[in-house]
């Protein structure tokens, strides 16, 4: 049987959370990158899915930043006997905020860089050890020819979070004795009355101010003539000023998929993003259940800027569905894929 040799972008039932696995060939075996591992039972699933191949192992564990909907699973595959063979792990732990910005003061049992230490992981070796930082490194090569570039964050975004540090570990469940990991409140439910995308998408911009979030690390990934924005969480305006600084003259970036950053909320993705990108497929991971994700602001900005995109959503949720109805869909010229139960896949087919 031929082997197959596209690349495969597989959105993982995460709730309201990431839990990306990105695929490809290289030679006779696979090249796995996995971001992030969604909430505690997200796990289960991850576990299916590599066993579901022989010999599954991860080159590339990034770890975005500390939200419980990000980190709960990663911890629960670190803690698994039954985990596979990890080659290195990015993730901006205490000890890499201490060495990025002179931190005072010391995290208790913060589980995360612990269970690396005590596994023998490989952290952060592309940098040294140090700080997974935009500018730092100008890119990373995979196994196969993958090349990765880091977008986010930047020093100045480590440093907001500096104040915070205890209190978003807190929240993740990382600090012994602190950790409630329910969810405290809901959302406030934007009320947008009838899906009127000219309207949306020219609603005022309000940035996303979260400390967490802006120290996400958010990447582009290239491979034989693909392109993929991996967004995390990070804060538009970080992304934009690496984007620029990238650029080849004043072209705009062509991306084959964008992860849309903070599971399309309306604070993390603005009309200026297509300023500089060109992009006609997006992701979106979120079961909508916690924070109200997708935004519908977010989604028509996307819309608005990108003709005949295709919108893909791991889940078929209440904020999802009014976006399906055909009379829109063909006004707007827009698609949306939906995934069953949590699980959507997409695969790109190499250029080179």
């Amino acid at each position: 049987m031929k082997r197959k040799c596209n690349l495969r972008f597989e959105m993982l039932p995460a709730r309201e959370g990431d839990c990306i696995l990105i695929s490809y060939p290289n030679g006779d075996r696979t090249v796995r990158i996995l971001f992030d591992g969604g909430r505690r039972g997200t796990w289960s699933a991850l576990l299916r899915r590599l066993q579901s191949e022989r010999n599954a192992l991860i080159d590339l564990l990034v770890v975005t930043h500390v939200d419980r909907d990000h980190i709960e699973g990663v911890l629960e595959l670190l803690k698994s006997p039954e985990r596979p063979q990890i080659k290195e792990i990015w993730f901006n732990g205490y000890r890499q905020l201490e060495e990025a910005l002179g931190l005072r003061g010391a995290s208790q049992g913060e589980r995360l860089s612990d269970l690396i230490r005590e596994l023998s992981i490989p952290h952060n070796a592309a940098f040294g050890g140090r700080p997974v930082i935009s500018g730092r490194l100008k890119s990373a090569e995979l196994p196969g020819g993958m090349v990765v570039e880091v977008l986010s964050p930047d020093v100045s975004k480590l440093r907001k979070l500096e104040r915070q540090w205890v209190l978003e570990c807190r929240r993740a469940g990382l600090l012994p004795g602190g950790g409630d990991l329910r969810q405290r409140g809901g959302y406030t439910e934007r009320r947008i009355g009838k899906l009127d995308i000219d309207r949306l998408s020219a609603m005022p911009f309000d940035p996303d101010d979260a400390a967490a979030n802006g120290s996400s690390i958010a990447v582009l990934l290239k491979w034989r003539g693909r392109s993929i924005l991996m967004a995390a969480d990070a804060h538009e305006d970080q992304i934009l000023r690496s984007l620029k600084r990238i650029q080849s003259g004043k072209e705009k970036i062509q991306l084959d998929l964008l992860k849309v950053s903070h599971h399309a909320s309306g604070r993390n993705t603005s009309s200026d993003l297509f300023d500089q990108v060109i992009c006609n497929d997006f992701a979106v991971s979120t079961n909508g259940a916690v924070h109200g994700h997708p935004d519908a602001v977010a989604l028509a900005r996307i819309i608005k800027a990108s003709p005949h995109c295709t919108i893909h959503c791991n889940y078929s949720s209440s904020r999802v569905k009014p976006w399906l109805a055909p009379a829109l869909r063909a006004k707007h010229k827009y698609e949306v894929q939906t995934g069953t139960d949590g699980y959507l896949s997409v695969e790109l087919a190499p250029r080179e």
